[in-house]
C-alpha cells in the first residue's frame, strides 16, 4: 500500500491537531493509500492468503466453520472478502510500521453505516475540541474530494491487545475509521484519532472509549448528501 501524499487530507489533519483543547493532546492521521500492491505488500499478500486457504480446506473437514468462514468483512471463502481484509492489514502495517497486524482477523473490524461514522467523528470532536464546529465542513469537504464517502464501503478497527497503537497509559480514547473506495478509485483513507492527556497529569473521572458511547437515532430512509448527513439533528 503506497502512501498518497494529499494536502487537502493532511490540511484537514491539522484542523484538528492545531486546536487548543487545554489539557489533552488531540493526534489525528487522516491519510490515504493506493491499494496497487509492491514489495512487502506482494509477500504480505501471498502469505496471508495461502495461510487463509489452508484454514479453509482444514475447516472443510471439521464440523465448526465459524471462525474463518463467516466474518464481519463476509465470509472468507470468497476470495473478494479475503482480498479486503488483507488490504485492511496492508493499510494499517503502512499506517503503523511499529506494529505487525498480520494475525488480525474479520472479527477486528466493523463493517459500518456513513451517517453513523459522520456522528459519530463529529460527536467526538464536538465534545472536546472548541471550534470543531467550524472546522467540520472542510474536513468533511475534503474526504468528500479525495475519497468520495458515499461511494465508499467503511470499516472501524477494533484491535486485540498487542495490535493497538493506543494502548499506552494516558490515552483516553481512539477511533479509526477506513473509507475504503475499491471500484472507483482504488484507494483507502485512514482516519485515525486518540486524545491522551498531556505530561504526567494524572486522569481523574476520565471517559474512556467505550463508556463514552453517544446515543444516535436512525436516519430516516432516502438519499443523503455530506451536507445534510452533517447538519442532521441526531
Amino acid at each position: 500500500m503506497k502512501f498518497l501524499s494529499l494536502t487537502s487530507l493532511a490540511l484537514a489533519a491539522a484542523l484538528i491537531n492545531d486546536t487548543d483543547t487545554g489539557d489533552i493532546l488531540i493526534s489525528s492521521r487522516i491519510e490515504a493509500y493506493t491499494m496497487k500492491r509492491a514489495g512487502t505488500d506482494k509477500k504480505l499478500y501471498k502469505d496471508l492468503e495461502s495461510q487463509y486457504k489452508a484454514e479453509l480446506a482444514t475447516l472443510s473437514r471439521s464440523p465448526n466453520k465459524e471462525p474463518l468462514s463467516a466474518s464481519p468483512i463476509g465470509s472468507m471463502v470468497d476470495k473478494r472478502c479475503r482480498e479486503t481484509l488483507i488490504e485492511l492489514i496492508s493499510t494499517l502495517n503502512a499506517a503503523f510500521p511499529d506494529y505487525d497486524f498480520r494475525s488480525l482477523r474479520g472479527e477486528n473490524f466493523v463493517k459500518e453505516e456513513l451517517w453513523k461514522v459522520v456522528n459519530a467523528i463529529d460527536s467526538r470532536l464536538e465534545n472536546i475540541i472548541p471550534d470543531y464546529a467550524k472546522a467540520k465542513k472542510a474536513i468533511w469537504e475534503s474526504l468528500e474530494q479525495e475519497i468520495q464517502p458515499q461511494e465508499c464501503t467503511i470499516y472501524s478497527f477494533i484491535p486485540d491487545v498487542g495490535s493497538n497503537p493506543f494502548e499506552e497509559e494516558g490515552y483516553i480514547w481512539s477511533f479509526n475509521y477506513f473509507f475504503y473506495n475499491k471500484k472507483k478509485l482504488k484507494r483507502i483513507v485512514l482516519w485515525t484519532c486518540s486524545a491522551q492527556w498531556k505530561g504526567d497529569m494524572e486522569p481523574t473521572d476520565v471517559p474512556t472509549l467505550h463508556s463514552q458511547c453517544i446515543p444516535i437515532s436512525p436516519v430516516p430512509d432516502g438519499e443523503y448528501t455530506m451536507d445534510m448527513m452533517m447538519n442532521y439533528d441526531y
